[in-house]
């Protein structure tokens, strides 16, 4: 309630009507005044220790004023003279991060502490009313915070610093203020800068987290030491002569409402040097863990490597797999399972988020993401903040292309900064055969309307060949040929180098893929007296382009060309849906063996 307050506070204060006659100073230190304990959360016996500064120009009053032993935090206010009602105030420190908690609830936390001695004297009960300060506050721990409090490994310093990047992201994004700001309430307190990263604790751990009255969240992490609820769904064939390294898995229980992708987690495997990165998952807590392979392309084997879930986040399924390279340096790539198995068609993959290289000793380092900056094309962004010592961070958009998921990453071309993001670009045309589009899960038409004859529902992933583009209103229609079925696509669904056409997709979705039951045949239609393709055997794998009724559109590869992409030279035709059975990929398929 507190933090609600203060915000319509903040709202009057903008809004607070001013003579339109010439202001006195007095008025505009008033209004400053008011700024510093209803914005950014100062005490009242604290407005003395602040010098004021009239800036007051030809068209706006002004004031600068700071506190008298940090002349290098100046806080700005202007009123316009011509519109009074028109303030702008400015803060030295950096905004934080979300609306809830301010700079306000930054201080107001820091007071609490200060009263508290909470940070002086680190007890068990002291560093628990910091976790309730926070929570009350609206400020989400960072998962080394959050983890240390709840296993007792995390020092009053390090405390501290994991506060700061709660409420202001990653340091080397922070104006130099904020970072005095923290440097300051470590000394304040009798403590020195912490720039140690966390490392791999031996052993399963867990924590749990309350969302909301009917919510909580279980984190568990582990390293070297396996759960004894994951020993059955790792003791299965396709594991044996590997050996568990590190995971995390994330349950919930009480309300439903935080099941978007069910229960999940992730493992590393360890053999003969070879690294290989599994995701868990299972529907609810009664069934049981079921497996994925990613792949063994997306993990450095040279350095130590742990996985953990990412807290910050409560009602998202992340985690970070983590590489401490230093002892204050480390890689973090931001992954989320996307896991579904109850639909017609099963879907299991790893979505990149987000990867960041820092140095706490420096605050140096490298953030890449995919950017949400796009153009009228379907030309995507590489947002790369990079801090260099001596400068400050830059932020840039580089074109170019990031995957979509993690499955498709190989980390001996992974771009871990701004010049080889500009090799990197995985642009669409580099990876299709020419004259050939990718679609996300549309419905291919019969004529150009979306009211025509449906042709069943592609599926993300799947190659069309590209006839012709025609105008529609608003979206073009795409005329295109699957195997021998030929139909319309909307234009906003398909990914065509050549076009001017921006397709809002993932365009990396891998593939559903089956198995045949028995011995059986395609067909060239969805009736039992449409002509035959191809007899094929029981376990015969193929690509599921589509579902149509109870029929499949499949894509048989040619021999030697299975693997997950289609092979678009393959065997299509269509097969009756019981007589196969599904996976979220071939890559599953074939490791499910």
């Amino acid at each position: 309630m507190k933090r609600t307050l203060s915000l319509l506070t903040l709202i009057m204060i903008l809004f607070l009507p001013m003579t339109t006659s010439l202001a006195s100073f007095d008025e505009i230190k008033t209004s400053a005044m008011s700024y510093l304990t209803e914005v950014y959360g100062y005490l009242y016996d604290e407005l003395d220790d602040f010098v004021y500064e009239d800036t007051q120009t030809d068209e706006v009053w002004g004031v600068s004023y700071w506190p008298k032993d940090h002349p290098e935090w100046v806080y700005t206010l202007t009123v316009n003279k011509t519109t009074p009602d028109i303030r702008t105030g400015g803060s030295p420190f950096d905004t934080p991060l979300g609306w809830a908690c301010g700079e306000s609830g930054v201080r107001d936390i820091l007071s609490a502490a200060k009263e508290g001695s909470w940070f002086t004297n680190w007890t068990k009960p002291n560093q628990a009313a910091f976790m309730q300060c926070l929570e009350d506050n609206n400020v989400d721990p960072t998962t080394a915070l959050s983890t240390g409090i709840a296993n007792g490994s995390i020092t009053a310093d390090k405390a501290i610093y994991e506060f700061f990047t709660s409420c202001f992201g990653e340091d080397i994004t922070w104006k130099d203020a904020t970072k005095q700001w923290r440097e300051f309430i470590l000394t304040s307190n009798g403590l020195t800068s912490s720039a140690s990263v966390s490392t791999p604790i031996k052993g399963v751990r867990t924590y749990l987290a309350k969302v909301d009255e009917e919510t909580s969240v279980l984190y568990t992490d582990f390293y070297q030491e396996v759960p004894a609820e994951l020993a059955g769904a790792f003791g299965q064939q396709q594991f044996s002569g590997w050996t568990c390294i590190a995971g995390a898995i994330r349950t919930v229980s009480g309300s439903t409402s935080l099941h978007n992708f069910n229960e999940t987690g992730l493992a590393i495997f360890e053999k003969e040097g070879a690294r290989q990165l599994v995701m868990v998952y299972r529907a609810l807590s009664t069934d049981a863990w079921q497996t994925f392979s990613v792949g063994e392309d997306m993990l450095y084997t040279d350095r130590d490597v742990m996985i953990l879930c990412d807290q910050e986040n409560r009602n998202m399924q992340r985690f970070t797999i983590e590489y401490p390279v230093s002892d204050t340096k480390t890689e973090i790539f931001e992954v989320m399972p996307r896991i579904s198995l109850d639909r017609d068609m099963p879907f299991a993959q790893l979505q990149f988020l987000r990867y960041s290289a820092t140095d706490r000793q420096t605050s140096e380092g490298v953030i890449i993401e995919k950017s949400r900056t796009s153009d009228a094309t379907d030309t995507r962004y590489i947002s790369v903040t990079t801090k260099t010592a001596g400068s400050p961070a830059v932020q840039e958009d580089i074109k170019g292309k990031l995957p979509d998921y993690f499955n498709d990453a190989d980390m001996a071309t992974f771009p871990t900064n701004a010049e080889e993001c500009l090799a990197f670009s995985k642009i669409l045309g580099d990876v299709l055969p020419d004259g050939y589009g990718l679609c996300s899960s549309v419905h291919l038409r019969a004529k150009t309307s979306s009211r025509s004859k449906d042709l069943g529902l592609y599926n993300s992933g799947t190659m069309v060949k590209v006839l012709e583009v025609l105008p529609g209103n608003p979206e073009a229609w795409i005329k295109v040929q699957i195997g021998s079925v030929i139909g319309y696509m909307s234009g906003s669904y398909v990914s065509y180098t050549g076009t001017g056409y921006r397709a809002s997709l993932e365009i990396q979705a891998e593939l559903p893929a089956a198995s045949a039951n028995k011995d059986t045949v395609i067909k060239k239609g969805i009736t039992l007296l449409s002509g035959k393709v191809a007899d094929i055997k029981a376990g015969a794998k193929m690509h599921v382009l589509a579902t149509r009724g109870k029929w499949l559109h499949v894509s048989i590869p040619s021999e030697g060309m299975e693997s997950n992409d289609m092979d678009i030279n393959g065997t299509y035709g269509y097969i009756w849906a019981e007589d196969v059975t599904l996976a979220p990929s071939m890559k599953q398929l074939t490791w499910a063996e």
